[in-house]
């Protein structure tokens, strides 16, 4: 049997949107026929709860269905967008730690290649002393250029 719930439901849904849903009355001019509140169609025997038609009855259900079918797509497509959105911040976040990764490598290579400048060029400075104290051994005793470089 059905209950009243939707039925109701879908009453305060279409007085809410302005449609009348009218009252049960009783068809004045034949005994035990009722008259549908919303479709105003003519029923016989007894009244059915909230006064509405076996066809007004349906195409409410019908209604309620399609209402319901659509809220859930509604939320599938919110949790569809939902998931999208979180892999592309995951994606995002992945890009950034891989730009951050070979920044950190960029920024190590240099200061090697800065590390192994600088020992070349103390190496070449320490070769060229030693060599002018070779050839100048008097100003070598003199200045004290022979020991390490004083910057």
């Amino acid at each position: 049997m059905w209950s009243g719930g939707p039925r109701r439901a879908a009453r305060k849904a279409a007085a809410a949107a302005g449609r009348d849903t009218g009252t049960v009355r009783q068809a004045p001019h034949r005994p035990g026929w009722w008259e549908c509140t919303i479709c105003h169609a003519p029923g016989k025997g007894e009244v059915p709860e909230g006064g509405e038609c076996v066809g007004c009855q349906e195409e409410a259900a019908a209604a309620a269905q399609q209402l319901a079918d659509r809220w859930e797509q509604e939320d599938a497509d919110r949790e569809a967008e939902r998931q999208a959105a979180a892999d592309l911040s995951a994606d995002l976040d992945r890009q950034a730690e891989e730009h951050a990764a070979a920044e950190a490598a960029e920024d190590q290579r240099v200061a090697e290649e800065r590390t192994a400048q600088q020992q070349a060029a103390a190496e070449e400075t320490a070769r060229i002393r030693a060599e002018l104290a070779a050839q100048y051994p008097e100003l070598a005793a003199v200045s004290g250029s022979t020991g390490p470089a004083p910057f």
